[in-house]
Order: C-alpha cells, then structure tokens, then sequence
C-alpha cells in the first residue's frame, strides 16, 4: 500500500498513466546514479579496465531505458478493466512484473 501511495500523487485512490509514468522516470534516475555510482568506484580500483566497464554500464543503462519504455505496456496490460487507471489490485500485479523485469543496482553489485 505504501508504493502505491507514492505512486498515486493526487491521492484519489487510482493511479494514471501521468503518475505511473512519472514514478518510472524518478526510479530510473535514480538508478542510472547507483550505477554510474558503482562504475565510478569501479575504475578508482580497477582502472586499467575502463573499456569492460564503460561497456558494462552502457548495457545497464540501456536495459533500464528499455525496461522505463516497457512501462507503457505493462500499464496497458494491468489496467484489467480498460478505464485508463491502475486500482490497488492491478497496480499489485504490475508492480510484481516491474520489479521482476528490472534490475535494483542498489541492491547488486553490477562490476
């Protein structure tokens, strides 16, 4: 219920695609931080291998910019009743695709 309030910006009990869309962008920002905060610490103890590690990065950035645009289609695809808005439920159920199609690098050691 927590994550979906903070999803659910203006409060009324449903989230659109604006809200959803808007928490997507944040989380991604934040994890393009975590990952090139973790390429950086990176290449302070290994920095003869900077070119396996901007490839690397690059591959991570790019999977959460797909997975940001796959949003859409989850979105699509768990508003069940079609009314352009997640309830509690359908938000569950996208939610569980989100986390599982995603990667968190806070919580992974990407290098």
């Amino acid at each position: 219920k927590a994550t979906f309030d903070q999803f659910d910006n203006d409060g009324n009990g449903s989230i659109s695609r604006e809200e959803a869309m808007l928490h997507a962008e944040a989380r991604t920002d934040e994890n393009k931080a975590a990952i090139e905060a973790q390429y950086m610490a990176f290449l302070e103890e290994h920095p003869d291998e900077q070119d396996k590690a901007e490839e690397t990065r690059d591959t991570h950035l790019q999977n959460l910019k797909e997975a940001e645009h796959s949003l859409i289609t989850m979105f699509e695809n768990a508003d069940m009743d079609g009314d352009g808005q997640l309830s509690i439920n359908e938000f569950a159920l996208a939610e569980a695709w989100w986390m599982k199609s995603t990667m968190n690098p806070s919580k992974l050691a990407l290098f």
